[in-house]
């Protein structure tokens, strides 16, 4: 495979492991997806690969939704052409499911950005992450009471992770 798994995550309620690829989203012998990310699972109860991804997210549709998001917004084109350069770059670091909203989030550390979809790879919501606070994030996870926690390859080797509790999901 190509696909440069990067995130793994999991969903309790359906026993599966999520593969997030950050590299080519296409199988040998499979349909190709082009200028997109594939999601593939794995159940851990039957032990079987799923070799067609759950679901994947096309780079139109991300910078589509960044487009739609900031309409009627006061943003300039500057700064809207920055966002979707940004959403573009997207490759996945880290992929988790929400413990409560039944959503996965994924991370990018790649124009610092979080996706949030449902279970068919519907984009719900992408949020910018702050380069300040965000210079490398690798890592996503959620406690039972659904806070947030991003973990942060540090400048200088200095790793870090932040929680927070009200990302709007």
């Amino acid at each position: 495979m190509t696909n440069d798994v990067e995130g793994l995550g999991y969903d309790p309620k359906k026993s599966e492991l999520i593969f997030a690829c950050k590299g080519s989203p296409n199988l040998k012998g499979h349909k190709k997806y082009k200028h997109s990310k594939a999601y593939y699972t794995y159940n851990i109860e039957t032990k079987k690969f799923n070799e067609e991804p759950k679901f994947v997210l096309d780079d139109d549709q991300l910078i589509d939704f960044v487009s739609e998001k900031m309409k009627g917004n006061e943003i300039s084109k500057s700064k809207l052409k920055k966002l979707k350069k940004r959403i573009k770059e997207f490759s996945p670091s880290a992929i988790a499911k929400h413990p409560k909203e039944n959503h996965f989030c994924i991370i990018s550390s790649v124009g610092k950005s979080l996706v949030v979809c449902d279970d068919d790879g519907f984009v719900l919501d992408i949020v910018f992450l702050n380069p300040d606070i965000h210079s490398q994030p690798e890592g996503i996870t959620f406690d039972s009471d659904g806070r947030i926690y991003i973990s942060n390859e540090g400048l200088s080797l200095v790793a870090k992770i932040y929680q927070f509790d009200n990302i709007k999901l």
